[in-house]
């Protein structure tokens, strides 16, 4: 198995520095055996489930900006809407990045992605905890209630 996975790249052209380092696989062992001795993936999944459990409570007191809430574990989208209408107009990308900054301004950090511009890409930590994603929700409905 690992000749044929080593033959699947054979007429790319592939480097990686760090590829095989002795230091970085040690460094990554180390980060794998905390994950599991510490329980974390499990962690992440009831976490995570509270925090989509939270954008959708906001979904539905707020259907006219929160179009969509997608994913799973602690990699979530929420999309950002100008109407509750079945289209689902994109929000307009400055008031995206005035949510983005706001939110960064409370000290969370998130993305913004989608074919629109109109998505919050959510990707915490794995050490983040419930408190943390109910602040997340509280600043994002400060923000919302602020206007957009």
């Amino acid at each position: 198995m690992k000749r044929k996975i080593a033959n699947a790249i054979k007429d790319v052209a592939f480097f990686n520095t760090y590829g095989g380092n002795p230091v970085s696989c040690a460094g990554a062992l180390a980060n794998l055996r905390v994950i599991e001795e510490d329980g974390l993936q499990d962690r992440c999944k009831v976490v995570g489930t509270h925090n989509i459990h939270n954008l959708k409570a906001l979904q539905k007191q707020y259907p006219e900006v929160i179009g969509d809430v997608r994913g799973a574990g602690f990699m979530v989208g929420v999309e950002l809407v100008t109407s509750s209408s079945p289209d689902r107009t994109p929000l307009d990308g400055v008031k995206v990045v005035k949510v983005v900054e706001g939110l960064r301004e409370k000290g969370i950090l998130v993305g913004k992605g989608g074919t629109h511009g109109n998505v919050i890409r959510c990707q915490g930590p794995m050490c983040a905890t419930i408190e943390d994603m109910d602040f997340f929700a509280e600043s994002l409905e400060d923000i919302i209630k602020a206007g957009l």
